[in-house]
């Protein structure tokens, strides 16, 4: 019994021993994709992962991201009438969302680069405001679940630093038409029930051992 729990203790140790944390800050663009791409341009996004590795192969970890659009509501044909041409500023919805997930990745062995494979699951925080013609305005701020698989590179630079990059396809489960009422009107604009882009993140990670 004290061999196997002795055991236990010195694998514990050794594996805390060689314990790695990596902290990656990154930036994305996100490309729209589905019914998002009718009524959205191309956002931008820049956020924080922190992955512990389990071994080689297998890193656990939490994300957070803050992706920005321009929405453009004119697709919804809405008649203002006689008050359009005071709401000139309409026809744009600042939308964010802040994704905030548990994340997995499984790394592939590599000679220069590592692929990997991830996915990433959680709450994504969706904040909505529209502006019209800086007289009136409304916002709209709810969370739901979202979940992203991942395909990307490692590239190794030191034992302290790498560079990546990859690819997601997130994923915003919304499920109810988000409705955000216009100022003076009795027009409602809803979005898609699913709310899909890809951002394109470049990123560097900082390796922290035991």
């Amino acid at each position: 019994m004290k061999k196997l729990l002795f055991t236990i203790c010195l694998l514990t140790g050794l594996h805390a021993a060689n314990a790695q944390l990596f902290v990656s800050p990154h930036i994305s663009p996100a490309i729209p994709t589905g019914n998002f791409n009718s009524i959205s341009s191309t956002g931008f996004g820049f956020g924080l992962e922190a992955t512990y590795a389990i071994n080689d192969h297998v890193r656990i970890g939490a994300n957070i991201d803050r992706y920005s659009f321009n929405l453009d509501v004119r697709p919804f044909n809405i008649d203002l009438g006689s008050l359009g041409s005071i709401f000139k500023g309409i026809g744009d919805i600042n939308f964010n969302l802040t994704p905030i997930t548990a994340t997995a990745q499984y790394i592939f062995p590599g000679n220069v680069v590592l692929p990997y494979v991830g996915v990433e699951a959680g709450a994504y925080i969706v904040s909505a405001s529209i502006g019209v013609a800086g007289i009136a305005g409304i916002d709209v701020n709810k969370t739901y679940f979202g979940l992203a698989p991942t395909l990307g590179l490692i590239y190794p630079v030191s034992d302290r630093l790498d560079i990546y990059a990859n690819a997601k396809y997130q994923t915003l489960f919304i499920n109810e038409g988000l409705n955000v009422d216009i100022p003076f009107t009795n027009e409602r604009i809803g979005l898609p029930d699913h709310v899909s882009f890809i951002p394109i993140t470049i990123g560097v990670s900082f390796k922290f051992s035991n």
